[in-house]
């Protein structure tokens, strides 16, 4: 079971209570999810994808231009590794 005290608001419910004013209700339901699928769904619900960098699974992303870029961004990928960064980086190129 679980309180869900969002969905009540996105729709606007209420109900008159007995003083007579409008008041917003807390739904009960069953947890259709497991405590981690559902703490990381309300995450990419809440964030729409665009998580802040401390939750992101890359933290930064690194594209060489050319081929002669590629050491450098090596390098800047080995400086980030300490420091718990998550980079990532590719050599892809479009012709």
């Amino acid at each position: 079971m679980q309180f869900d005290f969002n969905l009540p608001a996105r729709f606007e419910l209420e109900y008159v209570g007995e003083d007579g004013e409008r008041h917003q209700p807390v739904m009960v339901h069953r947890a259709l999810f497991a405590p981690s699928n559902a703490s990381s769904a309300v995450l990419i619900e809440h964030y729409a994808g665009a998580f802040p960098l401390w939750l992101a699974p890359v933290q930064a992303g690194l594209v060489p231009i050319s081929e002669r870029h590629h050491e450098y961004a090596k390098k800047v990928e080995a400086e980030l590794k300490p420091r718990a960064c998550a980079s990532k980086w590719t050599t892809a190129t479009k012709k």
